[in-house]
């Protein structure tokens, strides 16, 4: 680890050469760190977000660093963003959890990230100024690909599916495995359904390939791995048999669109695509371009809230830094926060929900009003338990698009 005197100058190099962007004026305001993993136009509306929404209500400026991809360039970053005065950091690269809390541990710096599980850290380690975690619900991804399904099913016709299952094996994305889970079972119960094997034993295999379901009517294949190049082949071995009507993808649905069209026009076969998204411009071309039937490319969405987790991290970060850090922990220890997904089943509720987090609209889902009403500044008695009630209403969707119509 570099020397802290060394710091101030690594700082200013990592500005001029990887484009960290310093926002702090010279003023009381408070320097946040930012560690992104993705870049340019794929951070642009979070970023947005921070710039417009957050940084004003807080009095925060912020370091970004977008496109982090390892856990060197994530401990090199918060050192040098340490050195320029930043007082925490919000993560997210979830491989450099553990490490990054450390290290967050010895400068003194509150240290929060986006991810749905908090990593297992030493017996009796310190963890004061680690605020935990704020990611996606494993149970509430499952359940929407279980309601997903029962719509689909609901038709009385039988289907067939291909699942890109990405990382279900053996929970390295938990999220995925759960929502195969949850399809797995959502088919099984609807069409009496007989595997060959145990759920869980069918996710873990990492050999892409078509399960035994008992019904020659209704296949369903699984295609796991996180190599995009590799996916796209395998995904296409049984899509181009023309066997298949529903295609599900937990990330990147937009990669496989080409060739769903191609089959579609091949075999003048309708095919639902089901797919975890975020909130932006794939997911609004999804919902808008029709295919050759008139219907959406994207058919159903399951929607992971753009800044939600960022806004709810602010505030806690705010509040540990201006009252009391323990109020934002579970009994002392970093809690685990879940942001509960949307469940889109068609481009109309998707066009009311659109413009809550991205730039096509400025009333975001937690905006200006929102985030000074979980503020210790506000409300001297708040709590973690405070956070994980508005996270809870934030997941009613119907409610949401009542209370907060998009601009």
């Amino acid at each position: 680890m570099k020397k802290l005197l060394c710091l101030a100058m690594a700082a200013w190099m990592v500005l001029g050469i990887v484009g960290i962007t310093a926002l702090a004026e010279e003023n009381e305001r408070t320097l946040i760190a930012v560690a992104s993993m993705r870049a340019g136009a794929r951070f642009a509306d979070e970023r947005n977000y921070y710039e417009n929404v957050v940084g004003p209500t807080l009095g925060w400026d912020f370091l970004f660093y977008e496109g982090v991809d390892d856990l060197e360039t994530l401990l090199s970053f918060m050192e040098n963003a340490y050195a320029m005065g930043a007082k925490g950091v919000l993560n997210y690269y979830t491989p450099g959890t553990l490490k990054g809390a450390e290290l967050a541990e010895e400068l003194g710096m509150f240290f929060s990230t986006q991810a749905s599980r908090l990593p297992k850290f030493e017996e009796g380690s310190t963890q004061a100024y680690n605020l935990g975690n704020v990611g996606a619900s494993v149970d509430g991804v499952g359940s929407a690909y279980r309601q997903a399904f029962e719509a689909l099913l609901s038709d009385g016709q039988n289907h067939s599916v291909i699942v890109y299952t990405i990382l279900a094996p053996d929970k390295r994305a938990a999220s995925h495995y759960y929502s195969t889970e949850a399809i797995l079972e959502t088919m099984q119960a609807h069409y009496g359904l007989v595997y060959s094997d145990s759920i869980e034993a069918l996710i873990n295999n990492y050999i892409p390939g078509e399960i035994e379901t008992g019904n020659p009517d209704v296949k369903i294949y699984l295609c796991p791995g996180s190599n995009n190049e590799a996916a796209q082949s395998n995904v296409n071995v049984p899509l181009y048999t023309g066997d298949y009507d529903v295609f599900v993808s937990f990330s990147n649905f937009h990669t496989f669109m080409g060739a769903v069209a191609e089959v579609e026009e091949i075999y003048q076969k309708d095919i639902k695509v089901i797919s975890t998204v975020n909130t932006g411009e794939n997911t609004y071309r999804g919902f808008h371009t029709q295919d050759i039937f008139g219907n959406p490319v994207l058919n159903t969405a399951i929607i992971n809230p753009l800044n939600v987790a960022g806004g709810i991290s602010a505030a806690m970060m705010y509040n540990a830094l201006n009252g009391d850090p323990a109020a934002m922990q579970l009994d002392g220890k970093p809690a685990q926060l879940f942001v509960i997904p949307w469940l889109c089943l068609d481009a109309q509720t998707y066009e009311k929900v659109e413009g809550l987090e991205t730039s096509h609209g400025t009333s975001y889902v937690i905006d200006r009003e929102d985030l000074e009403e979980l503020l210790v500044t506000n409300n001297p008695d708040i709590t973690v338990q405070d956070m994980i009630e508005k996270l809870n209403q934030l997941g009613d969707i119907d409610q949401l698009i009542l209370s907060k119509p998009a601009e």
